[in-house]
């Protein structure tokens, strides 16, 4: 790991936090962090450190403080940016985490996590053209990521491209055959076609992945109201697989 003059002195206590967090010993690795930036202040790595610490064990919003020092001692480092948009948006602050995530993409426009969770964002804004941009643009740099072909799904799905959603669904699936959100997808793309039955068979799989998922529960429900099958509407509702 290259350290800056800034940071020679704590050279060993970083090196352990990496240990620490590989193997998964995050308490540990945040009380190594809180060290390291006591002892040099002006670490960026240091408090970028702390902060991830922070965030891993359960306290976002006192992370923020840590990697806004970090990203005040030094400005080029894009996942600082990337992670204080998680921080943020863990805490509410949506308009704040799409600052933040611009501000990472800005410095590196090849991160595909960015991309996809700049678009979440902007989805709960209505802003589905640049939602879908985004998403386009997650995928470019990994095309073989199911999480950002499942962003250009959904950025589709809410576009009204129906056809293109659907392709784009089963690509996330070729990727990772346990998505249920993918599924879910379909399930609903296949609905609003008209494809009752073929919309009924994929949330019902979306439903076997992910049986706790409240929102899937209520588009199988959905889906047989529409259809006026009440009582396969309640069972979904309640969890149960079985339709009459």
């Amino acid at each position: 790991m290259e350290v800056s003059s800034e940071c020679s002195g704590i050279a060993k206590q970083l090196q352990d936090w990496v240990r620490a967090s590989k193997s998964r010993n995050h308490n540990e690795a945040l009380q190594i962090a809180r060290s390291a930036a006591s002892a040099a202040p002006n670490c960026a790595k240091a408090h970028y450190f702390l902060a991830v610490g922070l965030s891993r064990t359960g306290h976002p919003g006192s992370a923020i403080a840590s990697y806004e020092r970090s990203i005040q001692l030094d400005d080029s480092d894009s996942m600082a940016f990337y992670n204080l948009g998680i921080a943020l948006g863990e805490i509410g602050r949506a308009d704040d985490a799409i600052t933040a995530y611009r501000k990472s993409i800005a410095i590196r426009d090849s991160y595909a996590d960015a991309y996809v969770n700049l678009a979440a964002l902007l989805w709960g804004k209505n802003a589905d053209d640049e939602a879908l941009e985004l998403a386009r643009r997650a995928v470019s740099p990994a095309p073989g990521d199911a999480v950002a072909h499942g962003c250009l799904a959904h950025s589709l799905q809410r576009k009204g491209c129906l056809n293109e959603a659907i392709d784009e669904y089963w690509a996330t699936i070729a990727l990772d055959k346990a998505h249920a959100p993918a599924y879910r997808g379909l399930g609903i793309c296949y609905s609003i076609l008209g494809q009752f039955d073929n919309a009924a068979e994929k949330f019902a799989e979306a439903f076997r992945l992910d049986p706790g998922n409240p929102t899937i529960r209520g588009m199988k429900a959905h889906h047989y109201m529409t259809r006026l099958q009440i009582g396969n509407a309640v069972r979904a509702l309640l969890g149960r697989t079985k339709p009459s």
